[in-house]
């Protein structure tokens, strides 16, 4: 029988797709009043691999990611989702971009093995986790990258989002390093 383990802390990272109109100043503010801090952003990428977002987004796409400062429990977190739709709402309601959905703004987390991203519709390889939430397991840590699974998204399959996520996850094992040490946790979440 295995022991119960409390979780260990994970790494909050933020998904934007945004009209060209639109911009990020608006948005990074919304994310760092819900999340706190932004420590690590990407640049700024062409989204270009669909053209699923086009009619209620428009054409143009820009994507970013944004990781944020503190360290936030797992449990309970795919209420961020929940959270990110509001400001979504919010941002449409008074946006420049002249679209009906100027932002689409896809939360989830690091950990050690895997980025997992939150969505509020159901697939095969989606697992429930309350409130109308699904999480999905899009990449998985195995030696020193992050790779692809069958069902990842192929923005998410690129080495400039892959590398991206790497530099995350290097930042993330450092504060879980401190937050372990202080808390006398192992990384495995044991208690020592």
């Amino acid at each position: 029988m295995g022991d119960v383990r409390t979780p260990l802390p994970v790494q909050l990272v933020a998904g934007v797709i945004a009209h060209p109109g639109e911009g990020f100043d608006r948005v990074r503010r919304a994310l760092e009043d819900a999340w706190g801090q932004i420590e690590i952003e990407s640049p700024v990428w062409e989204f270009n691999y669909t053209d699923y977002y086009r009619k209620e987004m428009g054409a143009g796409l820009l994507r970013w990611f944004a990781a944020f400062r503190e360290l936030v429990p797992v449990e309970g977190l795919e209420r961020t989702k929940l959270a990110a739709n509001e400001m979504e709402a919010r941002l449409a309601a008074d946006s420049p971009a002249g679209v009906s959905r100027p932002v689409n703004i896809d939360p989830g987390y690091i950990c050690h093995s895997r980025l997992v991203l939150f969505s509020t519709k159901d697939f095969s390889h989606r697992i429930y986790v309350g409130d109308g939430v699904y999480a999905e397991g899009t990449l998985e840590w195995r030696g020193r990258e992050f790779i692809a699974h069958p069902w990842t998204f192929p923005d998410y399959r690129s080495d400039d989002y892959r590398n991206f996520f790497a530099q995350v996850r290097s930042c993330y094992t450092r504060k879980l390093k401190s937050f372990c040490e202080h808390n006398r946790f192992d990384i495995g979440g044991n208690r020592v």
